[in-house]
């Protein structure tokens, strides 16, 4: 198990801020959560992204259940651990899978998802699909 070192406060601090804009489709595809540290004893963040697959009906469904879905297991546990991102991705990717069986319109719908779990002095992530997470650091 990958421990995170709940000794280690944060060593930086969070301005965040989330922004959305509607592109070429109808509706909003994407869905995000931050869970702030004050829900890790201020010693974690975790930012969570999905962004439903365009050309299929029901993006914004499987974006919002699958972002939802995975913070509502990873934070299951009082002490959250990196090792769980696995868990809460496949519990995400469960949750589209039911949902897709609830219409024949959104049948084929589906999402990519991106988490980051900043926990001490390290980042753990997890991405399935093309979204990305960049690293930015020393300005």
């Amino acid at each position: 198990m990958m421990n995170c070192d709940m000794s280690r406060f944060l060593a930086y601090s969070f301005d965040f801020a989330g922004a959305q804009m509607l592109g070429a489709r109808e509706n909003q595809q994407d869905f995000y959560a931050f869970v702030p540290p004050d829900q890790f004893e201020g010693r974690a963040v975790l930012c969570v992204l999905a962004d439903g697959m365009g050309g299929y009906e029901g993006g914004e469904i499987a974006s919002e259940w699958a972002v939802r879905t995975f913070v509502s297991v990873f934070l299951k546990d009082l002490v959250p651990e990196p090792d769980k991102l696995p868990e809460a991705l496949s519990a995400a990717n469960e949750a589209v899978g039911d949902a897709r069986l609830v219409s024949e319109k959104v049948r084929n719908m589906g999402t990519t998802l991106c988490a980051a779990y900043l926990c001490g002095y390290f980042v753990h992530f997890i991405i399935v699909g093309e979204s990305v997470i960049f690293l930015w650091r020393r300005g």
